[in-house]
C-alpha cells in the first residue's frame, strides 16, 4: 500500500488566506475538531488534519473563488476524490471543500454556511457531478478505471462543503477562550491570523515532495510539512499574555516566594512549575479548565494589579483551581507571577 504525492499548487495571497481559513475551520468549527492534533500542509491536499497517531485524516481542499458555479464546484472536488479512491482511503475520515462563496443557483437555503450534497438544488447537483467527472478525465493522477458512477455518487454524498466566514478574525476568536475583559482587539486578532498564515506558507515554500511516496500516513512527518495544533495554541496564549509561558526562568513576581525556600531547591521548584504548566496546558481532558483559570487570574489582576501573587491566589475560584488537576499551589503561584509580570493591562 503506497501513497504518492503527485500534486502541488502555487498559491496567491488570497489562496494562502483561504488555506489558513480552512485550517482554522478544522480547528474551530469542524465536527471532528477534537480529534485533530496536527495538520499536513500541501501534502495529501491543501490542508489535512490528523489525529495524534496519524491514523485518522481529515482532508480539505480550499478555493478562494467567490460565487463559485456548480460546474466549478465539481472540478474543485477532484483532489478530494483522488484521496477517496486512493490506497489510503480507509485513513480518510472526512472530505471538505472550503470555498469563499457559491453562486445563487447552488443552495435552496441561502442561510447555510456548511452543507451537504443533499442540500444542493437538483439542477446544481447534476452540474457538480458532471464537473467532477470531467475533471477526473483531465487528471493523469486519477485512474480512469476507478471513476465509476457509484463511486462518484457515494463520494458526493459523503463530502462536506464549508463557506468562508467574511472576517479572518472570526477564525481566531473561538481559540481565545477568555472573557471580553482581556479579549485582544480586532487588530491583534488579525495579527494572530497573519502569523498562522505565514507559518503555514513557510511549509509550502519547502522543497517539493511531488513524486515522493509513503507507506503510512505518519511518514508525512518526514516531509517536514506538519504544523502541530499545540504550536498554534501556544502562539495564541503567548499573544494573549504577551509572554511565552513555556520559557524557563523565574518571573520577578515569583522571586519573593522562591527566595523563601532553601537555595538548593530553587531550580527544582522552577522546573516542577514549568512541568506542571506544560502538563496542564496540553491535557486534552481539562484544556477548558486551563483557560478558565487564566481568565480568573486576569480578572483578579485587572481589579488589583498591585496585589502580590499570594493575595491573588487566595482570591481565585477554588473550583477553577481544582479543575486544573495537573497544577499544585506552587505552579499556580508561578502561573500568576508570569501573567502579572507580562500582561498588558
Amino acid at each position: 500500500m503506497v501513497y504518492v504525492f503527485d500534486t502541488s499548487e502555487a498559491t496567491t495571497s488570497s489562496g494562502n488566506r483561504a488555506e489558513t481559513k480552512s485550517l482554522l475551520h478544522l480547528l474551530c468549527f469542524d465536527e471532528d475538531k477534537d480529534d485533530i492534533d496536527a495538520f499536513a500542509i500541501d501534502c495529501f491536499n491543501d490542508v489535512t488534519g490528523m489525529n495524534n497517531c496519524s491514523t485518522h485524516l481529515y482532508d480539505v481542499q480550499s478555493k478562494a473563488t467567490k460565487k463559485t458555479s456548480p460546474k466549478e464546484i465539481g472540478r474543485d472536488l477532484v483532489t478530494l476524490f483522488k484521496n477517496y479512491i486512493s490506497e489510503f482511503s480507509h485513513y480518510f475520515k472526512s472530505y471538505t471543500l472550503f470555498v469563499d462563496g457559491v453562486s445563487s443557483t447552488i443552495l435552496t437555503d441561502k442561510t447555510l454556511d456548511c452543507f451537504r450534497f443533499k442540500d444542493v438544488a437538483l439542477g446544481a447537483q447534476k452540474s457538480i457531478y458532471d464537473g467532477l467527472k470531467e475533471e477526473c478525465s483531465n487528471k493523469k493522477y486519477i485512474n480512469d478505471s476507478l471513476v465509476l458512477d457509484k463511486k462518484i455518487n457515494d463520494f458526493l454524498h459523503e463530502v462536506k462543503f464549508a463557506l468562508s466566514k467574511p472576517n479572518e478574525t472570526d477564525y481566531i476568536r473561538p481559540l481565545v477562550k477568555v472573557s471580553s475583559v482581556i479579549m485582544p482587539s480586532s487588530r491583534r486578532l488579525q495579527a494572530i491570523f497573519n502569523e498562522i498564515r505565514n507559518a503555514q506558507s513557510n511549509f509550502k515554500n519547502k522543497p517539493s515532495i511531488v513524486n515522493r511516496s509513503i507507506k503510512k500516513p505518519d511518514q508525512v512527518y518526514e516531509c517536514a510539512r506538519v504544523l502541530e495544533r499545540r504550536n498554534i495554541e501556544l502562539l495564541i496564549i503567548q499573544r494573549v499574555i504577551n509572554y511565552d509561558l513555556m520559557k524557563s526562568g523565574s518571573p520577578s513576581s515569583f522571586n519573593e516566594y522562591l527566595h523563601s525556600m532553601p537555595p538548593e531547591d530553587e531550580d527544582v521548584i522552577l522546573e516542577n512549575c514549568q512541568q506542571h504548566i506544560n502538563l496542564q496546558f496540553f491535557d486534552k481532558n481539562s484544556k477548558e479548565a486551563f483557560w478558565d483559570l487564566l481568565d480568573n487570574i486576569v480578572s483578579e489582576l485587572t481589579n488589583d494589579h498591585d496585589a502580590d501573587i499570594n493575595t491573588i491566589f487566595d482570591r481565585l475560584d477554588e473550583k477553577k483551581m481544582l479543575a486544573c488537576q495537573q497544577l499544585n499551589k506552587q505552579s499556580v503561584l508561578y502561573f500568576i507571577a508570569n501573567i502579572k509580570d507580562h500582561l498588558k493591562l
